[in-house]
């Protein structure tokens, strides 16, 4: 459903100015993707490096920016998701562990070894792989943040009818408090029905690990 069907929506409920609903609903969207694990984003590149590798990646949303030195090719993160969480990393192909970054192997020159990494770790919105591996294909699927807005919500089109009650609830905040109390006890019913969806969901993909 895109945005302009969801502000006739809100509109129909809330009766408010449609240029604040379409503000509202961008803001209801990522609210909902900061409380709960809804929206997925997905990154693939080869890196290269003439010294064997680059262990450090900078995920979307991080403060400096995203990493294209080190990147074969150009790779453009300004419409993938923020990051907020870990899903899964792999490289050539192979999953790795998460670990502290502690405890990855060095050499006695303090500098990680050369080779296949087998754990990752995740500091400051860095992915920091556990070796330096030459020319590494690497994939990674994480939960996020929307960061750029289209059409329609970048989240699952089950969710998107949540969002107009949050957009209705800010929008008649002022003028009617208890209506906006209504509004606001439907969309956090909805938010705790998708975490319990979402625990659901990660206790089914930990089982599949496992098996």
């Amino acid at each position: 459903m895109d945005f302009i069907k969801l502000v006739d929506r809100a509109e129909v409920i809330c009766n408010a100015d449609r240029g604040l609903l379409f503000n509202l609903l961008y803001d209801a969207e990522e609210e909902l993707a900061r409380e709960c694990n809804v929206l997925e984003g997905v990154i693939e590149f080869q890196m290269y490096n003439a010294n064997a590798g680059q262990e450090n990646i900078y995920l979307p949303g991080h403060t400096l920016g995203n990493l294209e030195e080190g990147v074969a090719g150009e790779l453009d993160l300004s419409s993938h998701p923020i990051y907020k969480k870990m899903i899964s990393v792999h490289v050539d192909g192979h999953e790795l562990e998460c670990e502290f970054e502690n405890n990855f192997r060095r050499d006695n020159n303090n500098q990680l070894y050369k080779g296949t990494p087998t754990h990752y770790c995740i500091e400051n919105n860095i992915l920091k792989l556990s070796h330096k591996a030459k020319n590494p294909y690497i994939r990674i699927k994480y939960y996020g943040i929307p960061q750029a807005f289209d059409n329609e919500p970048s989240i699952p089109l089950i969710y998107h009818k949540d969002l107009v009650y949050y957009a209705c609830y800010i929008a008649t905040l002022k003028k009617d408090a208890n209506l906006a109390q209504s509004y606001l006890a439907i969309w956090n019913e909805a938010i705790r029905k998708i975490k319990t969806q979402e625990g659901d969901r990660e206790m089914v993909n930990k089982v599949r690990e496992v098996i």
